[in-house]
């Protein structure tokens, strides 16, 4: 396979888990938002408890509200140190993907050194227009739009000797072949009879 054209494949799957990263990213502190709302839920509906004790001191039912109150702050005592922990795997998990951004990025930076300029500048304007820039070749077919390759195109592809882009969907085409026999017939006939 041509080095332009690994390093193409190579790189899209480092943008493609670039991006998963940076919406996991992203997520985290909506996520963290959603649960300190749910926590200052539970902290007026205390502080409500905690308003009809004192007005009602005087009451019989002073007894049944305190049990209220008393419950209502163990269980937000325990929600709370719940949300500090998630808090902090929330953190943890931002930087660990954070390290991980900064990595690929570091990784795409040296794969796109490598490349020549003219396949990466289509690589990225492919990419920009379909999100993804490179399809393998899958049973004579663009893996991508599905469109059958003409047969002299597809040894041409097959060769790897130059890059070639799908004559539909205009994306880098490239072809990995079976690593066995078996791989490229199926099922091999004594595992069949077995």
């Amino acid at each position: 396979m041509l080095p332009d054209i690994a390093s193409a494949v190579r790189l899209q799957e480092l943008d493609l888990r670039l991006t998963d990263l940076t919406k996991e990213i992203a997520s985290l502190p909506k996520h963290i938002s959603e649960i300190e709302k749910k926590l200052d839920a539970h902290q007026r509906k205390l502080e409500a408890d905690r308003a009809a004790l004192s007005a009602n001191q005087k009451d019989r039912k002073k007894q049944g509200l305190e049990k209220n109150v008393k419950t209502a702050e163990v269980l937000l005592k325990a929600e709370k140190a719940e949300v500090e922990s998630e808090k902090q795997r929330a953190r943890e998990r931002t930087e660990a993907d954070q390290k991980a951004v900064n990595e690929l990025q570091a990784n795409r930076k040296s794969i796109v050194t490598s490349m020549t300029p003219g396949v990466y500048s289509n690589y990225e304007r492919i990419r920009g227009r379909r999100g993804s820039a490179v399809a393998e070749v899958v049973d004579g077919r663009c893996s991508v739009c599905h469109i059958a390759i003409r047969p002299q195109f597809l040894q041409d592809v097959k060769r790897g000797e130059q890059v070639l882009m799908c004559e539909s969907c205009q994306r880098i085409l490239f072809y990995n072949p079976p690593a066995s026999f078996e791989d490229l017939n199926g099922p091999s006939a004594s595992a069949m009879h077995t």
